[in-house]
């Protein structure tokens, strides 16, 4: 009961209980994360009058989020890629190299999202049907390595990953699906190219989002860029006041928006291309 948790010896109780179950710290924390969260959502709701306090695990992140892949290993885990049953996964990691976006956004992207018309190609990870929120999904210039695989998997005829089950797919189906259908989670597919290339296990997917940003950083990328690139730009109420709501609504369409991060970004494809065999930069190129 939510009375329960105004008794910090009832949480520690708790988290013992956890402990000895053998679960993680990061596991633990993201126990705690997800009821605390339940619990502001009451209260945004005026269901609770005041939210106890939460208490938190510690060494949770346990450096996860220190850990990045080096392009060599990303070249391996393309390599470990079947093209008949990792289709849905192959996509994953094009799309989220090539915009650092979250996992979700790359999950959700459809082809009424992408704009590849005009001279100056952008994306918007924000579906039309869903509400920003604090994990702002940005619209971003669309890179030279990945333009040539959305317009490859805009055609009809590549749409959907996999033998299809439906005769022809929508507007709305999402460039990453199984079969047509939508994909949630890739744990398990992960689980089996990561051991089959020979990653570490903090080899998570979460890490393609830190090993971007690394790498924009590293490579110099202006701090101004890199925050809009990563969604980063208008959470920030200081940062975000110094532009009027005209020019964020409009900035996506000049050619210089993110220009030096999207080259960045091309510079990382490129870079892991010269580790793998399986092409990564245009369904018209022969690698092998």
């Amino acid at each position: 009961m939510i009375e329960d948790l105004y008794d910090f010896n009832k949480q520690m109780k708790f988290v013992d209980w956890m402990k000895k179950r053998g679960w993680s710290p990061s596991y633990q924390q993201r126990i705690i994360t997800d009821g605390k969260a339940a619990i502001n959502f009451a209260l945004k709701r005026n269901e609770l009058r005041r939210a106890p306090r939460i208490i938190s695990i510690e060494n949770a992140n346990g450096g996860r989020y220190d850990w990045t892949f080096t392009t060599k290993q990303l070249g391996k885990l393309f390599d470990s890629l079947d093209e008949d049953t990792h289709e849905h996964v192959f996509r994953y990691l094009i799309i989220r190299l090539n915009t650092g976006c979250r996992q979700n956004a790359a999950f959700d992207l459809t082809p009424r999202q992408v704009h590849l018309a005009d001279p100056h190609s952008w994306l918007n990870l924000n579906p039309p049907d869903h509400n920003q929120t604090n994990k702002r999904r940005p619209k971003l210039p669309v890179t030279e390595t990945l333009k040539p695989w959305l317009k490859y998997w805009s055609q009809p005829e590549n749409q959907l990953c996999h033998k299809p089950r439906q005769p022809r797919p929508e507007p709305s189906t999402p460039f990453v699906n199984w079969y047509g259908d939508t994909v949630s989670a890739i744990k398990g597919s992960w689980l089996k190219l990561r051991n089959k290339a020979g990653l570490p296990k903090i080899a998570q997917p979460r890490a393609i989002r830190h090993t971007v940003a690394t790498w924009l950083y590293s490579h110099d990328v202006p701090d101004r860029q890199i925050a809009i690139f990563l969604g980063h730009d208008e959470t920030n109420a200081e940062e975000g006041a110094r532009f009027d709501k005209m020019s964020r609504h409009y900035r996506h369409l000049k050619p210089s928006y993110c220009a030096t991060a999207k080259c960045s970004i091309e510079g990382l494809l490129h870079e892991i291309q010269s580790h793998c065999l399986r092409n990564i930069l245009s369904p018209e190129i022969e690698v092998y």
